[in-house]
């Protein structure tokens, strides 16, 4: 399987994708609720393609044999708004066209991809084997955050797409890094309080991960303020390293960011805060094509 943190796809070849079969599907229908055998196959189409990145719809309408346009069109309806197993495919205006639209995997439709084909089966089952080293200690002061925290799948389809790096490590790299607030990152609770701070060691096991204690993290939107705070009173150049757009595709995952980097500014310098506010007002101009 190849790596995708040397931005090689990380899914099987095209042969592969489509050996999903009804006896398959019917062995973890539980798993995969209302699925059925097209939905399968686009999420393996996107699997298939390197983690996180965005597929032009009219690439992934011609990449599906046998599936007409209209086909494609109401199967990516449902994988966008299923309740059961949840949002699996998340989509939005081009960043390149307005007018064209492109898509990718959400973390539980990652997870989902996962169960359909021999080199997504070979992973987990090794990773099953293998007990992960624990997960720090956490309380709602100190927290996961940072890269870490946003790569927690949520529902909302926002925030990163290596769980299994992070998590559980990957072709002989270990889980990690681990950072947590006040001592990877700097504290924010002063100026954000508990805000975003979730017991997550539930969404941590169904993923895969050893957590047998309360976990706390941050979300998303949390998770990146705590990034910006540290960047940004540390004078580190991060401005060419985080795109909001492809953490938040969403104004309104974009906003909640936005709002909570606006209480930051009470703890930085006019200088400080001048810097990140001309860097967070890119994101707020018509270029940023985010959906509502």
């Amino acid at each position: 399987m190849a790596n995708s943190l040397n931005n090689e796809p990380l899914g099987p070849s095209n042969a592969d994708i489509f050996q999903a079969t009804q006896v398959g599907l019917a062995n973890i229908s539980e798993q995969v609720g209302e699925l059925g055998l097209s939905e399968i196959q686009l999420l393996m189409l996107l699997a298939s393609k390197r983690l996180g990145s965005w597929v032009p719809l009219r690439q992934v309408k011609t990449e599906m044999p046998g599936r007409s346009c209209v086909k494609v069109t109401r199967v990516l309806h449902k994988l966008e708004s299923m309740e059961n197993p949840g949002r699996l495919v998340i989509m939005r205006p081009s960043v390149d066209s307005g007018r064209e639209k492109e898509l990718r995997l959400t973390g539980q439709g990652l997870k989902i991809a996962k169960l359909f084909t021999k080199p997504f089966t070979e992973l987990a089952d090794k990773d099953k084997s293998q007990e992960s080293p624990a997960l720090p200690q956490t309380s709602r002061r100190h927290y996961l955050t940072g890269k870490t925290a946003l790569n927690i799948p949520s529902e909302r389809g926002t925030g990163d797409w290596h769980f299994f790096e992070v998590f559980q490590g990957t072709h002989g790299r270990p889980p990690g890094p681990f950072f947590v607030a006040e001592k990877d990152l700097l504290d924010t609770s002063e100026l954000l309080q508990d805000e975003g701070i979730i017991e997550c060691s539930r969404a941590l096991k169904a993923q895969g991960a050893q957590a047998n204690h309360p976990v706390y993290a941050a979300d998303h939107p949390r998770a990146m303020a705590d990034m910006l705070y540290s960047a940004i009173k540390k004078d580190l150049h991060f401005e060419n390293s985080y795109n909001i757009d492809d953490w938040f595709p969403a104004a309104k995952d974009k906003n909640e960011l936005f709002r909570l980097v606006g209480k930051l500014k009470a703890g930085m310098s006019s200088q400080q805060w001048n810097r990140l506010d001309s860097w967070i007002s890119q994101w707020k101009k018509p270029h940023s094509k985010a959906t509502a």
